[in-house]
């Protein structure tokens, strides 16, 4: 799992050649990699790369045709040419699609596949996807399943934000989300995987621990950022120009500066707070990826 911080986002060469250095032939990515052109280009030699990725290719400069990675399956229902009917599957989502196609294959035990629907309706809402068509029914199945099937990790994260027996969307996109969402905005994503992977009910408790303590740190810190940012919101215009381009005619007042990663979630609350349309922003090289 890539640190946001240190690697930014999707494949880097330098995860790669870790992971072929501890002997790994083969990489599967979820959730990025279609447009990894150059990275899938550069990696270790024998090492099989299969991509499963829900994010549009990118153009090609002339407009005839699509840039894709290189990889020795790309399973991506954005693809070009994908005759897969419905398009807006997470990145959870594809990944299950790929877990079904092995159980079909007998590659997997059967019943694999719908032992993952918590983790894929938690994955879908958190990622913000639209439920509709397919990303609807896997929503509803894996809330129903979620106390039955549910890693156990998660469910201590659960009841940690006071959620007992199935959640419902809500409770995924705004308590279990966020909390999931902390560890990699304030120390490593891999502390949400080892939620996730926790065999014993005490190792659940101390990593749902971990990532409350976590997200309590991360709300702090936006406080922090806005209530910085306060008084500098109060000498703003109370409107700017009403037009498409102010953006780009936008004066110096208009900006307001802090330090640290939370252009998303401080526009948001500062846009809901005060009433004004706002984008967050980061300075060059401030931010990875």
């Amino acid at each position: 799992i890539p640190n946001r911080e240190s690697e930014g986002y999707g494949l880097n060469l330098q995860a790669l050649e870790e992971l072929s250095a501890r002997g790994a032939g083969l990489v599967i990515t979820v959730d990025c990699g279609t447009t990894a052109l150059e990275v899938a280009a550069a990696r270790p030699a024998g090492m099989r790369l299969l991509i499963t990725d829900h994010h549009l290719p990118h153009a090609l400069p002339d407009g005839q045709g699509f840039e894709l990675a290189g990889a020795d399956a790309l399973v991506n229902p954005q693809r070009p040419g994908d005759g897969y009917p419905f398009k807006g599957l997470a990145g959870v989502g594809v990944a299950y699609k790929l877990v079904q196609a092995l159980e079909a294959a007998r590659l997997m035990p059967l019943g694999t596949s719908a032992q993952q629907l918590p983790l894929v309706a938690l994955g879908t809402v958190a990622d913000m996807m639209p439920l509709l068509g397919e990303n609807r029914s896997l929503v509803r199945q894996g809330l129903a399943r979620w106390v039955e099937a549910a890693p156990l990790g998660l469910l201590a994260l659960a009841r940690r934000a006071g959620i007992e027996g199935n959640p419902s969307a809500s409770d995924l996109g705004f308590s279990l989300g966020p909390r999931i969402n902390a560890a990699g905005r304030m120390e490593d994503a891999k502390l949400a995987l080892d939620c996730c992977l926790a065999a014993s009910p005490a190792e659940a408790a101390r990593a749902a621990a971990g990532l409350e303590g976590l997200n309590q740190s991360r709300r702090r810190s936006l406080a922090d950022a806005l209530e910085r940012a306060r008084p500098m919101v109060e000498r703003l215009p109370t409107r700017p120009p009403p037009s498409s381009s102010a953006m780009r005619r936008s004066r110096p007042e208009w900006w307001v500066w802090w330090p640290g990663g939370w252009p998303r979630s401080s526009s948001g609350r500062a846009s809901s707070s005060h009433g004004l349309e706002w984008s967050g922003a980061a300075p060059p090289g401030a931010l990875p990826g």
